[in-house]
């Protein structure tokens, strides 16, 4: 025992030895680490969360070896990846393997990158000095910092990013899509791959590991073209390309059926697959992406009601989806104006509902098209909020219908940003669970008919009003939409 222990009261002895011994533990083990570190007292870990610090502890070892490693880890959300691999392990080897050692660490954007720099920057300051390590202390900023006597560094960038004159014996992508609209964009997708094959590979040590940490969203995205990149049998593949190994946790074990982790309830995890829908389960949760198939809106679970009364005493709106251009007009199968009067529920298991009322449309010029959405707003009554289209050609009949009903009925405008598809995601696990309700009327074959064959059908403008509804009915009530970006 060294003169330093044996100067302390017993009781303090006995806390410093237990202190250092778990140091030592820490200096071998990155499981010890990260316990030590973990973002919370009671910080859960399941089998993956364990599987996951010994690839990383491995892939450290390997790297001290000169081993170059390859390593792609797809998790579902909300499920740690980055509190281990991005959040915890550059310290972790930095402090007790190789303290010369650069990280790029990169993200969709750079504040998400910069954000997990910053975490990593505090446990860098409070864990490194007891390797005998420190900070240089005039570099605190956040896109890049350094160790004082040592060569080893964390540069924080988003893919497209600057980052010429850096280099990386480690690369961690954490996260290459912000949402399902960026995802669901091939021009998006196309830029993802081209920042990292031709702008982070390239900064790489000879000596060097690549981990990927993904939340798939798409078949299409970096692990995917990575995967068809090792595929002997994929038109794709290129035998020079580096050979990933890759980690997959789904949510759900499909043999079994049991979750993935402890931490979140059954209930949680079906309430979460309910308002995904089965293509963004199979994407983000099963971390199995599968290409687009077939229509949308299964249109086959809506639940007719022959009567009004059967429709619950809420706030509705009606929304209207306009066409009326001169290009409309030449066309063969023009599309229609549509007004949908719609309401929205939550079940005890906080699911949304959709409650269809009533449908107007029509192919009329403006004039007649005007006059039809000032006779539903007489009809609809004063607590009914009308929401019109402000783009493009359609400003104008916003700005006439909203000052001609100015005091009598309140008119929103509605302007359209992101893709039809993405728009209509949101509504597609609503139309699965069956909470879908609609009033039996005339119009129900040309609106159920639009609904049931997007995205393949010749028009859409039911889709539209539905989607448009929902995002404006939801308010921020449903938070897993929110976290989609939707």
């Amino acid at each position: 025992m060294n003169s330093t222990l044996q100067e302390m009261a017993p009781a303090e002895r006995v806390r410093a030895a237990k202190r250092e011994k778990v140091l030592r533990k820490t200096k071998s083990e990155f499981g010890a680490f990260f316990h030590l570190t973990r973002p919370k007292r009671n910080y859960y870990y399941g089998p993956h969360t364990r599987t996951l610090i010994a690839k990383l502890q491995e892939t450290s070892e390997k790297l001290v070896a000169g081993k170059c490693v390859y390593l792609c880890v797809c998790m579902p959300p909300r499920h740690g990846k980055s509190d281990v691999v991005s959040r915890r392990w550059p310290v972790w080897h930095l402090g007790t393997k190789d303290p010369n050692a650069e990280f790029i660490l990169c993200s969709y954007n750079f504040s998400l990158a910069a954000s997990m720099s910053y975490d990593l920057r505090n446990c860098a300051k409070e864990m490194l000095p007891l390797y005998g390590i420190t900070l240089e202390r005039d570099r605190k900023a956040l896109d890049s910092w350094r160790l004082a006597e040592h060569d080893g560094a964390v540069h924080a960038t988003g893919l497209g990013g600057t980052i010429t004159g850096r280099g990386a014996h480690i690369l961690a992508v954490d996260d290459y899509f912000k949402n399902r609209e960026e995802a669901e964009s091939i021009n998006i997708r196309n830029k993802c791959w081209d920042s990292f094959e031709s702008d982070l590979l390239t900064r790489l040590a000879p000596t060097h590991a690549v981990v990927i940490v993904a939340n798939r969203w798409h078949e299409d995205d970096i692990v995917g073209r990575i995967k068809h990149k090792n595929d002997p049998e994929h038109p794709n593949y290129d035998p020079d390309f580096p050979i990933f190994e890759t980690l997959e946790f789904p949510a759900q074990n499909e043999e079994t059926g049991e979750f993935l982790s402890k931490r979140f309830s059954p209930e949680w995890y079906r309430s979460w697959k309910a308002l995904m829908g089965s293509y963004a389960w199979q994407c983000q949760a099963q971390q199995q992406p599968i290409a687009r198939h077939g229509n949308f809106w299964n249109t086959k679970e809506i639940a007719y009601h022959e009567k009004l009364s059967d429709f619950p005493d809420i706030s509705y709106i009606r929304v209207w989806d306009l066409a009326s251009t001169e290009k409309e007009k030449i066309k063969d199968d023009p599309d229609y104006t549509m007004g949908g009067l719609i309401g929205l529920t939550f079940t005890d298991e906080g699911l949304p509902v959709l409650w269809i009322k009533d449908f107007l449309y029509c192919r009329e010029e403006a004039t007649k098209r005007n006059a039809l959405i000032m006779g539903a707003a007489k009809n609809d009554g004063m607590g009914v909020k009308i929401y019109l289209e402000a783009v493009a050609g359609y400003k104008d009949t916003y700005t006439l219908m909203r000052d001609i009903l100015k005091g009598k009925r309140s008119v929103q405008k509605i302007t359209v940003s992101t893709d039809k598809i993405v728009r209509a995601d949101p509504v597609t696990p609503i139309f699965e669970a069956g909470n879908v309700h609609v009033f039996r009327a005339p119009w129900n074959p040309l609106v159920i008919g639009q609904c049931g064959s997007f995205p393949s059908g010749d028009h859409d403008d039911a889709v539209d009003v539905i989607s448009a509804a929902l995002k404006r009915l939801a308010h921020g009530k449903m938070q897993f939409m929110e976290r989609q970006g939707f």
